[in-house]
């Protein structure tokens, strides 16, 4: 009964401890769940914790926030207003990089838009989710050596 519970506050604090492997959690959501609801519990995780830390790093992180069309001391203007937005979205792909978790504490030292951040970071991430996810829910089916490519491709 608690099950997805603690299947979504896994997700959430893996988070918010940057260097919890979240993958791993996903494989296993996977397994427990099956590819839906391992993806709609690791979905939920990966964005409360996401929300968490773009709001407490905004709140308690030291500011570094400048407008987006600020000019730099050269008088060169600064980077296009997209610009951000593509840099957050990247930084997601491909899926199961491990720099995404800290990508959020720098945002949240940002300027950017907190709901427009979210939505890009949502659109990143659910490909890897997926993906963790239905390899979890497969896993049984996986050879020896699929597993290890797998691992392989992890660790390059």
């Amino acid at each position: 009964m608690w099950a997805p519970l603690v299947a979504i506050g896994l997700n959430a604090l893996q988070v918010i401890a940057a260097p919890i492997p979240g993958q791993v959690i996903g494989l296993a959501n996977g397994y427990l769940f099956g590819l839906v609801a391992g993806t709609i519990y690791s979905f939920a995780g990966v964005m409360l914790g996401t929300g968490l830390v773009l709001i407490l790093t905004r709140r308690w992180g030291t500011p570094t926030r400048r407008p987006a069309r600020a000019t730099l001391t050269t008088g060169q203007p600064g980077p296009p207003r997209h610009a951000p937005g593509r840099v957050v979205l990247l930084s997601d792909f491909p899926p199961a990089l491990s720099a995404d978790d800290l990508t959020c504490f720098a945002i949240g030292l940002t300027g950017l838009p907190l709901g427009r951040m979210l939505v890009l970071i949502a659109i990143g991430r659910l490909p890897g989710l997926i993906a963790s996810s239905w390899i979890g829910a497969h896993a049984a089916n996986i050879s020896l050596i699929g597993w290890i490519m797998l691992i392989a491709s992890r660790l390059s």
